[in-house]
């Protein structure tokens, strides 16, 4: 007799990473970060090549300052912010309470933010399930 068991649930943190993970393969990003909008990181990929307190704090001041940017032309939200360079861009897209930062050379910038965006919506959901 055969007997099948269930795979155990994917912890929250198990899921979070790897929708990042799914985001950086997709985007050749070489830094994936999800912040909360006060500053605190939730997630790094990778781990150990930048300090996740330091990225997520400066990934909330852009937001600020831009925001505050923002509110002179009458804005009221900032749905994301864009740096682009001659071989990388940085794209930090927001929803909620939470940001997601992403370094990549992919040169496509809709592509890079529709993917961080759905990215972002997946986490964002992983959050706020109830189950844990």
């Amino acid at each position: 007799m055969v007997v099948f068991r269930r795979a155990k649930p994917k912890s929250i943190r198990e899921q979070i990473r790897d929708i990042l993970l799914r985001l950086a393969a997709d985007t050749s990003a070489t830094i994936v970060a999800l912040f909360s909008k006060d500053g605190l990181p939730v997630a790094v990929y990778p781990e150990g090549k930048i300090d996740p307190v330091d990225l997520s704090g400066q990934g909330a001041a852009m937001l600020g300052a831009c925001g505050k940017v923002g509110e002179g032309f009458g804005m009221t939200d900032i749905e994301y912010v864009l740096l682009k360079g001659k071989t990388m861009n940085v794209v930090i897209v927001t929803r909620g309470g939470y940001g997601l930062i992403v370094a990549s050379p992919e040169p496509n910038i809709g592509y890079l933010i529709s993917v961080a965006r759905k990215a972002l919506s997946k986490c964002e959901e992983a959050l706020t399930r109830t189950e844990i």
